[in-house]
């Protein structure tokens, strides 16, 4: 073999040969999107949108008021929210179980962790941003329902809440919306699945006002949004919306571009942070 053809013998085995870090890279890029049939997304999802609230909530409150009539309304709201959570999360894993391994790879690498804080840093950017226009908007603006029923539990049920609202319920919402709802639309319009997710993940965290014989929107109607209490409960709501729709849609490119755990990380910072401000008193 003469000098020339070794030199390209050297070359063809170098082009063959695959770094460890290349290795990882290419075992990460499958495990982003294991295919998740179409049934289980809807499962995921109906579980997560439909029975946490309406099956898996009132079980769990039936059996919390044998156990816990002494319990203040807050406290009992935080323990009946969490243990359902919990219940939900467990339900969960067990449909997903069958993907631990690709999930285990998204863990284990550095690159999930970071764009998983950037993607939170980024939601908690543009929810600060949208949260001064909306200040500047409308000055009296406070939190929404959801947001106010959150900072009354967290003090109430620091330990439990602990575990579900910064991490047990960015995935029960994650696997949901995103694996369950975006990933099922996605296979049939992307665009679609971007818009209709970001919008139901925002309507989710929307409370319309009620009061018996009066709707928020015509109280709006007739007397304006500074004449009746109603009214003005219903434009605070209208003012919150936006936030949570921007944070659905960024956890959904997230998911789209680096698979479940990207937008897990994201979502669990972002309540970490509140957390942590509700019990600091910021």
């Amino acid at each position: 073999m003469n000098t020339e053809q070794q030199n390209d013998f050297f070359n063809d085995e170098e082009i063959k040969t695959i770094s460890p870090w290349e290795e990882k890279e290419a075992a990460l890029a499958l495990a982003k999107h294991p295919l998740v049939d179409n049934k289980k997304r809807l499962i995921l999802f109906l579980i997560g949108a439909f029975g946490l609230s309406n099956i898996i909530a009132p079980v769990v409150s039936s059996f919390l008021s044998i156990f816990g009539n002494n319990l203040t309304p807050i406290k009992f709201a935080g323990y009946a929210n969490g243990f359902a959570y919990v219940v939900t999360f467990l339900i969960m894993v067990a449909l997903v179980w069958e993907y631990r391994k690709d999930i285990w790879t998204q863990v284990k690498s550095g690159q999930t962790w970071l764009r998983g804080l950037g993607f939170g840093l980024l939601t908690i950017i543009a929810g600060a941003a949208i949260g001064i226009l909306a200040n500047f908007i409308a000055p009296t603006t406070s939190s929404n329902v959801n947001q106010s029923i959150i900072e009354l539990i967290i003090p109430a049920t620091p330990v439990l809440s602990f575990l579900w609202i910064p991490f047990l319920g960015p995935i029960v919402e994650e696997l949901t919306y995103r694996v369950g709802l975006f990933g099922a639309l996605k296979s049939k319009d992307k665009t679609v699945a971007f818009v209709a997710v970001s919008i139901y993940f925002g309507l989710i965290h929307f409370n319309l006002p009620t009061q018996v014989g009066t709707n928020a929107f015509v109280a709006l109607l007739a007397y304006g949004p500074s004449k009746s209490l109603l009214a003005k409960q219903f434009v605070n709501e209208l003012i919150n919306l936006p936030s949570y729709i921007i944070s659905g849609l960024i956890f959904s490119i997230a998911y789209d571009q680096d698979g479940i755990m990207v937008p897990i990380i994201g979502h669990s910072l972002n309540n970490l942070l509140s957390y942590i401000f509700i019990i600091i008193g910021i």
